[in-house]
């Protein structure tokens, strides 16, 4: 791939680059819940590898893309001439719809919550170690019958080991979308990791009710309060969940809201024309 880049510059072949998420920040998010020595400076040496890669081959790129605001201003701040593009990732808006599942097979779970990804991806065990050992020990105090179903692919030791009375480690799964449509709020606990998170995209199709860390909603429109709660602090995160499992109003207005922002800002065909006319005006600078 690297010598099909450097052949394109040599023949003046445009060069958009798809590099969805900006290393920079997941390393700094990652530096910052680091413990010892040697993590850190591993770490900082990825930094400074990075940094020469992305100078050899994509900082005088027409245009490097990435799926939010938060990554290409990260990028930006270490390559300030660099032309950057934001088109943020979409979502199937009819097949994750609550409509697309059987009424009959869905079983909505009155304290039930759920998070999903890739348990062998660093940013959501993290997130579902934090979650699990954090905030909800302070949501079981108020609910004692909550649960957290953990859904996701190649589960790690670690995530194995937090399966529990009140938590469902599932591994690999068919279909998400019935985990989605019994449970009644989506947690998003992310504290590392960068880029845009389908899972959020996922659940507020599924007319769900979202808690995140403003981590885990990164760069997406949200409104906090109308279609996702924010909380970074444990305590807070944990009264955010309880006060909705106490205010059914509150959870469908917020998923019904998150809804609406995928119908309007977030469907693939929509995220489909800004690619073509970003593409389009590459290629008209280059005709100029």
């Amino acid at each position: 791939m690297l010598a099909n880049i450097a052949l394109a510059r040599k023949r003046g072949i445009p060069l958009l680059a798809d590099q969805v998420d900006d290393a920079f920040l997941t390393l700094g998010r990652d530096f910052s819940q680091a413990n010892g020595l040697y993590s850190k400076f591993w770490l900082a040496k990825q930094y400074v590898l990075q940094w020469l890669f992305y100078l050899r081959y994509l900082a005088n790129a027409e245009c490097v893309m990435f799926v939010s605001e938060a990554d290409a201003r990260s990028f930006n701040r270490h390559f300030p001439w660099a032309k950057c593009a934001v088109i943020e990732n979409g979502v199937d808006e009819e097949y994750f719809s609550s409509d697309a599942i059987s009424s009959s097979s869905v079983l909505k779970m009155k304290h039930e919550m759920v998070f999903e990804g890739s348990m062998s991806f660093q940013p959501n065990i993290d997130a579902a170690q934090y979650f699990a050992n954090e905030i909800f020990p302070l949501i079981k105090s108020s609910v004692p019958d909550a649960r957290l179903i953990i859904v996701g692919r190649s589960p790690v030791p670690c995530i194995l080991a937090l399966q529990s009375e009140n938590i469902d480690v599932t591994g690999t799964v068919e279909d998400i979308r019935p985990y989605l449509s019994q449970a009644r709020i989506f947690v998003c606990p992310m504290r590392t990791g960068a880029g845009i998170k389908n899972k959020i995209l996922q659940a507020w199709a599924m007319s769900m009710a979202v808690v995140s860390t403003s981590a885990g909603s990164g760069s997406l429109t949200v409104i906090d309060g109308k279609d996702i709660i924010i909380r970074d602090d444990p305590k807070e995160f944990a009264k955010a969940v309880i006060e909705l499992f106490e205010d059914n109003g509150q959870m469908l207005s917020l998923g019904s809201a998150g809804r609406d922002r995928i119908l309007k800002q977030y469907t693939w065909n929509e995220k489909s024309v800004e690619l073509r006319d970003l593409m389009h005006a590459i290629l008209r600078k280059e005709k100029a």
